[in-house]
């Protein structure tokens, strides 16, 4: 009985949740306009979001950088797991349902990729 409580209490506090005003969420694959862009500062970024507590980001995170190194790209690393990287993504006005997520000069993934590298050119 206990664990049917905490279940239910749980699923109470994830659909509770909500995108602060302003906030874009990025929940599927897509892209942002040139104004929405422009205005978060992304254009040009590659960006990926993760956590540490996230299996496939950890996998994840090495091959984006290595990437990353030989496209010569500046990267931007967002750890939603600490509350410098909640507050580096709360300054883009974005908001994920998933990690990792990726945008890529105005263009969002969901989900770890195996060549970040032709997706960066």
């Amino acid at each position: 009985m206990k664990k049917v409580i905490l279940v239910l209490m749980l699923l109470v506090l994830v659909g509770c949740q909500s995108v602060p005003e302003g906030d874009i969420l990025i929940d599927d694959d897509g892209s942002l306009t040139d104004a929405e862009c422009s205005s978060r500062g992304l254009d040009g970024k590659y960006v990926m979001i993760g956590s540490a507590f996230c299996s496939h980001c950890v996998e994840a995170k090495p091959i984006f950088e290595e990437d990353c190194e030989e496209t010569g790209v500046d990267c931007v690393m967002i750890d939603t797991s600490t509350t410098e990287g909640l507050a580096l993504l709360d300054s883009y006005d974005l908001s994920v349902l998933y990690t990792p997520t990726f945008v890529f000069d105005c263009q969002y993934f969901i989900g770890a990729r195996e060549d970040y590298a032709g997706l960066m050119q």
